[in-house]
């Protein structure tokens, strides 16, 4: 590129010469990229990668997969929206950033996404087992102030289990025989399924694993539509077993944590067979018609809560142990049922509407010494930390931008992507060893657990009320007065759009008293 020569004068003596030159300007993400390269470097998982990932392709040209995990892992750090962005960004700064691996050449584009499309499952696997081994082995020490204390002093530990949906648009296009055959590039990647809150032709399900006292991923599955939540779940409770041992804790020291989903026998069972408590929102409301469960609505609550938002109180009661093998469901479990009366008359997405009763089902494994009906409601609720947790993911990293069309070049992507946050929150408790994960406080321990139980009171039999008249004041209305211009912008008319005429006829005028007259009573 050529120069451009500027000259100026200054001070009409002194003439000043200047030349254009293009520099491009140093990322800001460029210092953490390299420590996180060093990371990789000096903690063995670079020689682990390049011994144990493989990826197949019919022409391996002059790079590694341990090249395009480096430039995985430095879009990650930047948080760019797109992969263009990203290699303008990278164009000043290749040598550097490759050097970290001492590597001689950086991948083009078009190179790492080839790459992408031709990664596999086992490729995959392999990936995400460098993954589980390194916050296993490397992982945040859960002190003895982190946890979650049950009514007698017990320690738990809370995981969150859900799934992310990332939605993608289809174009129109023309599907003829004078035109070529329609093909989708996010075909392979997503499939019709539930897009919940994003709207989209086709998505893609991503589950996720966290500890809910540091935020630390634990472990990501994805899959075109709805995904495979199944199998992912056998498998999260596998990983929590392994990371409560690791901590030195008892697999009955956890406490998974999720939603409606999950709530079913075919989702329950997994569980109960692997003896890792939960707490769980049923969608099972089938177990509404067991006798056990109707004859305890006819029994007084046990506890009775308000929420602030909301002036409709909830009541709640508690089946320690209801029986429902027949169902499907491994074990006898504790249902906690809340019931609210139905204040109108719109569909309720979440609940069952039985008369004017609206019932939400909680299952849950947790004791009834260590957790009350009002602690379990409270716990499930506590799930809005997590939804924080996601929510901070998508504007620091955004795990669901996409990288690759291809679905395992995807997950290879968001397995990198999760270890990046994980590596910022063991670096942040280095630095500040002082400060200690997030801890969920309970009151302390009652005396005795009968205090929330309802003891029902005789009613008395009072004579019938009398209605008094309100002692409210009448309200009173002003004068009336025009509306201004804003129906306009509705495109309505306004009141200066209207000219209001003297009513001649006797018959007309008596007709606009009493119009008048109503409107001041309205």
């Amino acid at each position: 590129m050529s120069d451009n020569n500027v000259r100026y004068t200054v001070a009409g003596l002194l003439e000043v010469t200047a030349t254009e030159q293009s520099n491009l300007a140093i990322p800001t993400w460029l210092a953490e990229a390299l420590l996180v390269g060093q990371y990789w470097n000096q903690s063995g998982l670079l020689e682990q990668l390049q011994q144990q990932v493989r990826v197949s392709r019919g022409r391996m040209g002059q790079y590694e997969v341990c090249d395009f995990v480096l430039l995985l892992l430095a879009y990650a750090v930047s948080g760019v929206e797109t992969l263009k962005l990203f290699f303008e960004q990278l164009e000043s700064v290749k040598p550097v950033l490759m050097s970290v691996w001492k590597r001689a050449k950086c991948p083009v584009a078009a190179t790492l996404s080839r790459f992408l499309a031709d990664v596999d499952e086992s490729a995959v696997e392999q990936l995400r087992s460098i993954f589980e081994m390194d916050f296993l082995v490397h992982p945040i020490e859960m002190k003895p102030a982190m946890g979650l204390s049950g009514r007698t002093g017990a320690r738990w530990v809370v995981f969150d289990v859900d799934g992310t949906v990332k939605a993608t648009r289809h174009r129109a296009l023309v599907n003829a025989a004078t035109h070529p055959q329609v093909k989708r590039r996010s075909e392979n990647a997503c499939a019709p399924g539930y897009g919940g809150r994003k709207r989209g032709d086709y998505v893609r399900t991503r589950s996720t694993v966290a500890c809910a006292h540091n935020h630390e991923w634990l472990c990501t599955f994805a899959a075109p539509g709805n995904g495979t939540p199944k199998p992912d779940l056998a498998r999260a409770c596998g990983l929590v077993q392994r990371y409560l041992q690791t901590q030195g804790l008892t697999i009955e020291q956890g406490i998974v944590r999720l939603d409606g989903l999950y709530g079913s026998a075919s989702y329950v069972s997994p569980l109960q067979q692997a003896k890792i408590a939960y707490a769980i929102r049923c969608r099972d409301y089938h177990l509404l018609t067991d006798p056990i469960v109707v004859e305890a609505l006819k029994q007084p609550p046990h506890a009775t809560i308000t929420y602030p938002d909301s002036p409709h109180p909830r009541e709640l009661f508690d089946l320690p142990c209801l029986d429902s093998t027949r169902r499907g469901y491994h074990e006898p479990m504790r249902l906690v049922i809340v019931r609210m009366e139905r204040f109108d008359k719109r569909k309720r997405a979440v609940g069952k509407c039985n008369g004017k009763y609206i019932h939400e089902l909680f299952l849950t494994s947790l004791p009834v010494e260590q957790f009350t009906a009002t602690d379990v409601l409270n716990l499930y609720c506590g799930r809005g930390g997590f939804e924080q947790t996601l929510s901070e993911e998508d504007k620091e990293q955004d795990g669901d931008r996409w990288c690759s069309w291809q679905a395992q070049g995807q997950s290879f992507w968001q397995i990198l992507n999760q270890w990046v946050w994980n590596w910022r929150i063991r670096a942040g408790v280095v630095q500040s060893p002082q400060l200690c994960g997030r801890q969920t406080e309970w009151p302390s321990a009652l005396p005795e657990m009968t205090e929330e139980v309802a003891t029902p009171q005789p009613e008395a039999s009072q004579p019938a009320s009398v209605p008094q008249p309100s002692k409210l004041p009448a309200p009173r209305y002003g004068a009336m007065t025009v509306s201004e211009g804003w129906a306009k912008s509705r495109h309505k008319y306004a009141g200066k759009d209207c000219v209001f005429s003297q009513l001649r006829h006797p018959i007309l005028t008596e007709l606009r008293q009493v119009i008048l007259t109503q409107l001041r009573q309205v």
